[in-house]
């Protein structure tokens, strides 16, 4: 564990919701060495090939998600499922299935 800001209390209702393009919107909580962000990608949204310098959870609240993680192909369709991606791995991702529920 870094030696940085120490402990942080963060409400979700209080996070600035960032609008990234007109399909995907993003609300993030950031540490020393991890992101969390809430990511709402609309039907058609694609998030292009990148990397993050730290692991990464997703972990599916609606609809489901296609995944590039290493140039595999991964479909991820059910509230609750989740996988991992470790640090700088390439991957990109785009939204299946129906419009997702306003965050409130």
């Amino acid at each position: 564990m870094s030696s940085g800001q120490g402990p942080k209390y963060t409400a979700w209702n209080k996070t600035e919701r960032e609008h990234l393009n007109p399909l995907i919107d993003r609300e993030m909580i950031v540490g020393d060495q991890i992101m969390l962000a809430r990511v709402y990608i609309q039907k058609g949204g694609h998030v292009p090939l990148h990397h993050h310098h730290n692991e990464q959870v997703t972990y599916i609240l609606e609809g489901a998600l296609k995944f590039s993680i290493d140039g595999k192909e991964i479909v991820v369709r059910k509230y609750g499922n989740g996988f991992a991606v470790g640090l700088m791995t390439p991957e990109r991702r785009s939204r299946r299935g129906r419009k997702p529920k306003s965050a409130s």
